[in-house]
């Protein structure tokens, strides 16, 4: 079975999405893929993206992801690039509509943020395990939608300044909250569900649509 990453969803491999999103924008002028999996890399390179190894110590399923984003920015500027931002799309996160993705750029260097990252807002009706009992956060009756929302990181979009990150952080105190489409982060890709998930959503959301156009763009020899 190919890595999950590159197994093919609505005809392409997953990374293959967050590659197009890149390369379509206005605002990201770089699409670098790390990865420790030369099957990965050659895959991304056949879809626009540059490719650069990952150390095996940064490629592990323990290692944070901002080693492998110092990595990569340490790696770039010893090469003369330079940048005042990095963008962060998952590879298991497939759908991101491009112009959200401009204009979070945008936002955030209006309003002098250092980050920004997506979230869903929810209601949820949890508690503590003491002493072998539950201790709810809630007034036991209370209806969950009068409860404080809360925010969840859900992975779909990351945007972090340089500076953060060579200060060894994703996102510190000044970070905008981003919305995008509920079905997005629904469609995060870890478990065969959400394989089937993501198919479901792909073409009655507009995605395949989407996406067909931005291959046409980037390839217009090839046949969709």
């Amino acid at each position: 079975m190919p890595a999950k990453n590159i197994r093919l969803l609505g005809g392409r491999p997953l990374i293959a999405y967050s590659i197009l999103t890149a390369r379509v924008s206005q605002c990201i002028d770089k699409v670098v893929v790390t990865s420790d999996s030369q099957e990965i890399m050659a895959v991304a390179r056949a879809w626009g993206a540059e490719a650069l190894e990952r150390p095996p110590q940064l490629a592990s399923d323990t290692a944070p992801t901002i080693g492998a984003v110092q990595h990569v920015l340490e790696v770039l500027e010893a090469q003369g690039d330079c940048f005042a931002w990095v963008v962060i799309l998952q590879p298991n996160v497939p759908f991101r509509w491009v112009e959200l993705c401009d204009q979070a750029i945008r936002d955030c260097a209006a309003h002098g943020a250092d980050a920004a990252l997506t979230v869903d807002e929810v209601y949820l009706k949890v508690g503590q395990i003491v002493d072998g009992y539950f201790v709810p956060n809630y007034l036991p009756g209370q209806r969950k939608q009068d409860l404080t929302p809360k925010y969840r990181e859900n992975g779909v979009f990351y945007l972090t300044s340089t500076p953060m990150v060579r200060k060894g952080c994703l996102f510190g105190d000044k970070t905008l909250i981003l919305r995008f489409p509920n079905e997005q982060s629904l469609c995060n890709i870890d478990y065969e569900f959400d394989f089937k998930l993501a198919g479901a959503v792909f073409e009655p959301f507009g995605y395949k649509r989407r996406f067909d156009e931005h291959e046409r763009t980037l390839f217009p020899d090839r046949s969709l």
